[in-house]
């Protein structure tokens, strides 16, 4: 589970603010939300699973990245 600070983020002298004030949620959750939020639905089934899965993994989802968007709990 992560801490989305309620749609608060402090990050390089600002603070970043999500369309929603969301808490607590798991890697499938916030995935989740970034796909609907980009139409991830669409692509997918424009796409197919493999294609999609292919795309997201160049974006680097599922890998380590070494910036903390929301902290671990």
């Amino acid at each position: 589970m992560f801490d989305c600070e309620h749609g608060h983020f402090p990050f390089a002298g600002r603070v970043l603010h999500d369309h929603e004030p969301y808490g607590d949620l798991s890697v499938e959750q916030i995935i989740t939300k970034i796909l609907q939020y980009r139409r991830g639905e669409k692509w997918a089934s424009k796409w197919g699973e493999d294609r999609l899965y292919d795309y997201v993994s160049k974006f680097g989802f599922g890998a380590p990245h070494g910036i903390a968007f929301c902290r671990a709990k």
